[in-house]
């Protein structure tokens, strides 16, 4: 019975104890003064080049678990283009590939790599 009764207190109180957490602040709308939220009032990432998106869409298909949003993708695969022009030899260029395309928790194979260097030439580099 002790239990129910607790249980019982508990659900009363919490929506107590969460409203007393509520409201606005004039700290956090300060600025914004259409109500607007900072999130919602935050720019927008730019828009890719058809030859971005093209690489984004190669790279999800090679290595599907790979890491990144589609402008940090992007941005991979422009690097990429600076290590071709390098005179790094093929088997440099994928190994950088391998760090470059990993994150702790994805590791891009010597094979996704080598893909995604072809996948960044054709589309990204052939753009500039």
């Amino acid at each position: 019975m002790r239990f129910v009764r607790r249980c019982v207190l508990g659900v009363l109180l919490v929506p107590l104890a969460l409203s007393a957490c509520g409201g606005t602040s004039s700290s956090y709308s300060e600025g914004y003064t259409d109500g607007a939220s900072p999130a919602a009032t935050a720019q927008a990432p730019e828009a890719l080049t058809t030859q971005e998106a093209a690489f984004v869409t190669q790279a999800r298909a090679i290595a599907p678990r790979i890491v990144g949003d589609d402008e940090r993708l992007a941005a991979r695969a422009s690097n990429t283009c600076s290590s071709l022009t390098d005179g790094k030899s093929d088997s440099q260029i994928t190994d950088v590939a391998v760090e470059r395309f990993s994150s702790g928790s994805y590791q891009v194979t010597r094979t996704e790599a080598e893909q995604l260097v072809e996948a960044a030439r054709t589309t990204v580099c052939a753009a500039g």
